[in-house]
């Protein structure tokens, strides 16, 4: 049974949660049968805990650290689990149904006879995942939806319920005799991009490269397998444009609004901790901040990026830059 200890340190709130987690390293929450329906818990560290059998239905798990958890059996229908970290998570016989799953990391986790109809998997990474006896009906899905070296003997293509109430219905292969073989499941189902697939976002105030590189680091970090590079570099009247693409899909339009409010989070923690330093000196912030402005629109210029070397970003952006320049808030759209 779940641990009451552990559950009133759990109802104390994400941050206390996390706290006790950071001060507690070695410990394994025990939450099994836990009732957690509708909580929000974003960004919530369950690493390692058992939540088997818990009832987690609508709850928001989005951006939760769910490594190596327990979650057999649990019931996580219409859950809100975007980006969430499932690496190596154990959801054998959850039920994941109409679950909003996308941007979240499932590799290597084992989803045996998972409930995922009518989930939302865009942009969801389930590599190396084990899917055999799923149920995959309606669930929506693209070509951002990573389904590479899945293993997988057989799915099922509805979650209607046999005649003994043991199994969904409608399997695939329809012989229940036979199983797919060895990539078949990733051939069947991985939906190809006809074309390549890129984001773009539109400086038109300039740019802070540092902060730039920084976000982009920070970005790549949550998709370690597949990280994004800059492809094209353009200035229009509208400002400086910067495409990216990845070898694998992407579900583009989250990365690129990520991407956003990485950049953006991260330029005003720096502004603000520059003109805290300007106001100690006595200088006036107003003065400081056109100066660089001006700078961040000089950075923005081809002609500039060229003698910096920016075209080497895609590969090693962070050693461009050799002074930190900070700016009033970009127009990033």
């Amino acid at each position: 049974m779940v641990s009451q200890a552990h559950l009133q340190i759990l109802h104390q709130g994400v941050d206390a949660w996390n706290c006790w987690r950071q001060e507690n390293p070695q410990l394994k929450p025990d939450l099994r049968n836990a009732n957690l329906i509708g909580m929000d818990l974003v960004g919530i560290n369950l690493t390692r805990a058992n939540l088997i059998s818990a009832f987690l239905i609508g709850i928001n798990l989005s951006k939760a650290k769910l490594n190596g958890a327990k979650l057999i059996g649990a019931d996580l229908s219409q859950a809100d689990l975007r980006y969430a970290d499932c690496c190596g998570a154990y959801f054998s016989r959850a039920d994941l149904s109409q679950a909003d799953l996308r941007g979240a990391n499932f590799k290597t986790a084992n989803v045996v006879g998972v409930n995922f109809s009518a989930a939302q998997v865009l942009g969801t990474n389930f590599r190396n995942a084990n899917f055999t006896g799923a149920c995959i009906g309606a669930w929506e899905i693209d070509g951002s939806t990573n389904l590479l070296d899945v293993e997988c003997d057989y799915i099922y293509r509805s979650s209607e319920r046999d005649a003994l109430q043991r199994r969904f219905t409608y399997r695939l292969p329809v012989n229940a005799k036979k199983i797919f073989a060895p990539g078949e499941f990733t051939q069947r189902f991985q939906i190809p991009r006809l074309v390549p697939e890129t984001a773009e976002l539109t400086f038109s105030n300039g740019i802070d490269w540092t902060v730039f590189v920084a976000a982009l680091q920070a970005l790549n970090q949550a998709h370690p397998d597949n990280p994004v590079v800059i492809q094209r570099l353009e200035t229009t009247a509208q400002g400086l444009i910067i495409g990216f693409g990845a070898l694998l899909p992407h579900h583009w339009c989250a990365i690129a609004a990520q991407l956003k409010e990485l950049y953006q989070s991260k330029l005003q923690a720096l502004e603000a901790e520059y003109a805290a330093q300007v106001q100690q000196q006595g200088q006036s912030w107003e003065t400081v901040q056109k100066k660089l402005a001006d700078e961040r629109q000089t950075q923005a210029q081809l002609s500039h990026l060229v003698e910096l070397g920016v075209a080497r970003a895609a590969t090693n952006a962070a050693q461009l830059i050799n002074r930190p320049v900070v700016s009033d808030r970009s127009s990033v759209r």
